[in-house]
C-alpha cells in the first residue's frame, strides 16, 4: 500500500501536468491568431501533444494476494477491517475511469485528429497553417479532456486518501496486537 501512495502521487503530478497543459490549450484555441506571436514553440508542442500521453492506474496487489493465499490476511482479527482491505484492492472505479479516457482519447486521435491533420509528428508551423486552432472538433477534444482529466484528478486524490486512512488502521490493529503479546 506504501508503494501503491508512491505511484499514486506520480499519477496525480501526470495528470495534473496534462490538466494544465490541456488548459493551455484552449488560451491557444480561445486566441488563435495570438499562436503565431508565441515564442516557446516547443512549449506549445507539448501542450498540444501531453493529452495525448496515457496514464493507467496499476495497484500493487502482490502482498495482498500473497498474505490471501497464505491465511496471513485473516489473521486479522477485525473483520470490518479485512472486508475495507479486500474492497480496496478490488476496487477499480479508478483503473476503469482511466481508461475510458484513454479510449476517449484514441477514438479522437484516430477519428479527428489523424484523419483532418495526418499528423505523424506535430509541426507548430503546419499546425498555424493548417487552422488547427481554429477548428471546433479539436477544441471540443480539449476541453472535454480537460474535464476528464480534472475528474480524474479527484479520483486519484480520493484513492489516496483512503489509502492512507486504510494504512493507519492497519497500524492501529497491529499496535493492539503487539499490546496484547
Amino acid at each position: 500500500m506504501q508503494k501503491d501512495t508512491l505511484d499514486l502521487n506520480l499519477l496525480l503530478s501526470r495528470k495534473n501536468d496534462q490538466w494544465e497543459s490541456s488548459k493551455s490549450v484552449l488560451t491557444y484555441f480561445a486566441n488563435p491568431d495570438e499562436v503565431l506571436f508565441l515564442q516557446d514553440t516547443a512549449a506549445i508542442i507539448r501542450n498540444i501533444s501531453f493529452p495525448f500521453n496515457f496514464y493507467s492506474d496499476i495497484p500493487n496487489k502482490t502482498a495482498f494476494e500473497t498474505s490471501k493465499s497464505s491465511g496471513d490476511l485473516y489473521k486479522i482479527t477485525n473483520d470490518s477491517l479485512v472486508d475495507l482491505i479486500a474492497t480496496y484492492f478490488s476496487d477499480s472505479d479508478l483503473s476503469q475511469y482511466l481508461l475510458t479516457t484513454k479510449n476517449f482519447t484514441i477514438n479522437y486521435s484516430e477519428n479527428v485528429l489523424m484523419k483532418k491533420y495526418r499528423l505523424k509528428e506535430i509541426n507548430i508551423n503546419y499546425l498555424i497553417n493548417s487552422a488547427f486552432f481554429k477548428d471546433f472538433e479539436m477544441e471540443n477534444y480539449y476541453a472535454i479532456f480537460s474535464s476528464k482529466v480534472k475528474l480524474g484528478i479527484f479520483l486519484i486524490g480520493k484513492k489516496i486518501k483512503s489509502n492512507i486512512n486504510l494504512m493507519k488502521l492497519i497500524e492501529a490493529e497491529f499496535a493492539r496486537d503487539d499490546l496484547k503479546e
